[in-house]
């Protein structure tokens, strides 16, 4: 457990040091955390702006594995407030680029691109036709989008929402779902993951869905994605601890079982071992 801060939910993020471009609104990175992970729990749509400034002068969406986990996020916010999307788009849009460790022009048009893709792929997962279609619209006005575009259409153009993306196309599909549970607490979105517990053990067990090259990507890798977010969550969420334990009485599949008492043990043991 030694994962958890700067946010068990980031896995192996790591710390960003303060600095004079770190927005104010959040008195610290874990207080930013806590919002974010409890959103559900007591959604604030009014404040998601201002956490989408505080990533950016954070520089933590140019993190891969924040950056995927918080574009989930936004996309469950999107479903669920679209009327508010239109501003929010073109807010975000013309954010000034003010990472924690950027200077050059060339950091600044890397982390506008960066926020564009978060956005289209936002829209395009939002499960609103006509956020679809603003998706759609932003492409045609931002060439830089083409290829993010083309490689959904590739892949995965047909999937409605999250779930519906194949769960081998890599890691980044559980932090995308694990975002979405944080914006809307569905639980739709955590059992998801769960089918890819077992291949963190056994990664010869791993289905290849309605993957379209016949490819799988690191079968392993996306299975410890999957333990880690699961076991963390719980360790740091007592609620948590107890969704694993009706997850682990209502499924049928051995291998999600075995995985899901190994991450019970782990984490009660941490528990025991922390406590006073």
């Amino acid at each position: 457990m030694k994962r958890l801060l700067m946010f068990f939910l980031c896995l192996s993020l790591p710390i960003l040091a303060p600095s004079s471009a770190v927005a104010a609104e959040f008195a610290s990175e874990e207080d930013f955390a806590q919002w974010l992970t409890g959103y559900y729990r007591h959604p604030e749509p009014a404040r998601v702006s201002e956490a989408f400034r505080y990533a950016a002068a954070n520089g933590l969406l140019q993190e891969p594995a924040f950056g995927m986990l918080f574009t989930g996020f936004i996309a469950g916010v999107f479903r669920d407030n679209p009327e508010k999307v239109p501003a929010w788009q073109a807010e975000w849009l013309r954010l000034d680029a003010a990472t924690a460790n950027s200077e050059a022009d060339d950091d600044d048009d890397r982390a506008a691109r960066g926020r564009a893709n978060m956005i289209f792929f936002a829209l395009w997962y939002a499960e609103h036709p006509e956020l679809r279609q603003m998706a759609r619209a932003l492409e045609e006005k931002n060439d830089d989008l083409k290829f993010l575009a083309g490689t959904i259409r590739d892949y995965h153009e047909n999937a409605r929402s999250l779930e519906d993306i194949p769960i081998n196309q890599g890691e980044w599909v559980v932090r995308a779902l694990w975002g979405k549970f944080y914006a809307t607490g569905e639980v739709a979105a955590l059992e998801r993951t769960l089918q890819a517990l077992p291949w963190e053990k056994y990664p010869d067990s791993a289905e290849y869905g309605n993957q379209p090259l016949g490819t799988i990507f690191a079968p392993q890798q996306i299975g410890r994605a999957a333990h880690w977010m699961l076991s963390d969550a719980a360790y740091l969420n007592p609620q948590m601890l107890e969704r694993c334990k009706a997850f682990l009485e209502k499924t049928r599949d051995a291998a999600i079982a075995e995985a899901l008492r190994s991450i019970i043990a782990e984490v009660t043991k941490a528990k025991a071992a922390a406590a006073p």
